[in-house]
């Protein structure tokens, strides 16, 4: 653990300054953040754990009625390419996909990240519902006549 300063310049958990290759560490780093991952000082870049890729996305909205578009961020460390699986039947090798969803339900979004030493995937939810079912009201005869019974031809007045 420790911070990158820059320049290739790493200051560690015992304070120590030390220039290493930016190559030599694996992880997310930005001049004066903490980083949280493993260092190999030799640079031998032989840790394969630390370079798999690590599936992660965001979705917007989460929710609501069909027809509902949607906006996929990736957010994944160590991709190289990406496979979306919307739930639907249908798939996406964009990074950050568009999707619209035409019917109601609940789909199960999959996003599977891959670089040269593995894959990684993620799994979030969209709920669509769907529009309110109209309720068919069938029309219901109500009168009234003076005249009830009588003979041929039959006048009504109302």
């Amino acid at each position: 653990m420790g911070i990158y300063i820059g320049n290739g310049q790493f200051i560690d958990t015992s304070f120590d300054t030390k220039t290493v290759a930016t190559e030599s560490i694996s992880g997310v780093y930005e001049e004066g953040i903490p980083y949280y991952a493993r260092w190999d000082p030799a640079g031998s870049g032989n840790n394969d754990e630390a370079n798999l890729p690590v599936a992660a996305f965001s979705i917007s909205p989460t929710s609501g009625k069909a027809p509902l578009n949607v906006a996929f961020t990736d957010k994944s460390t160590g991709a190289t390419s990406w496979s979306w699986n919307f739930g639907d039947g249908s798939t996406s090798t964009e990074k950050n996909p568009k999707h619209t969803y035409s019917e109601a339900g609940n789909y199960a979004i999959v996003l599977t990240v891959n670089n040269e030493k593995g894959s990684s995937s993620n799994t979030l939810n969209v709920i669509v519902q769907g529009e309110p079912v109209q309720e068919n009201i069938l029309p219901v005869a109500d009168f009234d006549a003076n005249t009830t019974s009588g003979f041929a031809p039959f006048l009504c007045n109302s």
